[in-house]
């Protein structure tokens, strides 16, 4: 569907096709409230059963909505409950303690009244925010409203809907603005030193599930690789060689280490914290650094 310069609507030419015992088109019609901005193109939604297996997407955390007032008293309450402050003297206590610590970290992040969750989209936008989500759901009915009444001349929702849609074109325009700005007045060296490693890097395989042609280095070698054997052979001679026939390593006298735990200083702690990136992709034990910074800066211990 397209609107015209007259205020008409146009309509796409029909399609026919062949009627057999096999129709994958479940849904095919105009969404009008999904009409993009700064166009008038209305989308056809087609809705098409295929017979793929899809994996089921997992929600996940999303540590930027959290309430961080509400984790630390969550977690605070849980210390004071299930392991209170103490004095540690061996190392079998210290590795016990740093144990419940993880546990009960862990149970906070699990409760989703204090950790929200979301469903990642693979067409989501770093600087769409809360504001425009709002304004695309107004523009939206505006524009349903504005398609209902589309054969009344003159009729007052047309106007509310090409208002809705030049205020869209504006906020975006200024929330991109607005994310460039920022990133650039909070980047460091490292993100420029990536930035131009991106920049400057040949083309690779777009992440394809795939290992490209691999050449050996070693003369006599033979050819490049190309079967899945050669290159899993290639990759093993290459990270796992063969330990050398005489081994040159000298016969030291290590000293002992010392018996007693090494305490680190709250200052260094906090130092190390400070330099961590927030919203990195967490290990093993699935906590964020973004939950270790606002933890320590919540006033616990």
């Amino acid at each position: 569907m397209l609107k015209v310069s007259s205020g008409r609507w146009t309509r796409l030419d029909n399609v026919w096709r062949k009627q057999n015992n096999t129709n994958p088109i479940v849904i095919c019609k105009v969404e009008p409230s999904l009409c993009p901005p700064v166009t008038d193109h209305l989308p056809v939604i087609m809705t098409v059963e295929l017979p793929l297996p899809h994996m089921p997407q997992q929600p996940t955390k999303n540590f930027r909505e959290v309430d961080w007032k509400v984790f630390n008293d969550s977690l605070k309450e849980k210390l004071e409950g299930q392991s209170p402050a103490a004095m540690i003297h061996t190392t079998g206590k210290f590795h016990s303690k740093v144990l419940a610590l993880t546990a009960l970290i862990q149970e906070v992040i699990v409760d989703k009244e204090v950790v929200p969750t979301c469903r990642p989209c693979p067409t989501t936008k770093r600087w769409w925010t809360k504001e425009l989500m709002a304004l695309k759901w107004a523009r939206g009915r505006a524009i349903n409203l504005a398609y209902k009444y589309r054969d009344v001349i003159d009729h007052p929702t047309r106007a509310e809907a090409d208002r809705l849609l030049n205020i869209m074109a504006e906020q975006i325009c200024e929330a991109k603005k607005e994310h460039w700005d920022s990133w650039l007045e909070d980047i460091s060296a490292q993100d420029i030193y990536l930035a131009n490693k991106y920049v400057t890097s040949n083309l690779t395989d777009l992440s394809r599930a795939r290992i490209l042609e691999l050449k050996p280095n070693g003369p006599g070698q033979g050819n490049t690789a190309t079967t899945n054997i050669k290159k899993a052979q290639i990759l093993a001679e290459s990270f796992f060689p063969p330990p050398p026939q005489i081994p040159n390593i000298p016969c030291t006298a290590h000293p002992r280490p010392l018996p007693d735990i090494r305490y680190y200083s709250k200052w260094w702690i906090l130092k190390t914290l400070a330099q961590l990136q927030p919203y990195k992709a967490p290990g093993p034990d699935g906590i964020p650094n973004i939950v270790l910074m606002r933890v320590q800066t919540g006033g616990l211990p």
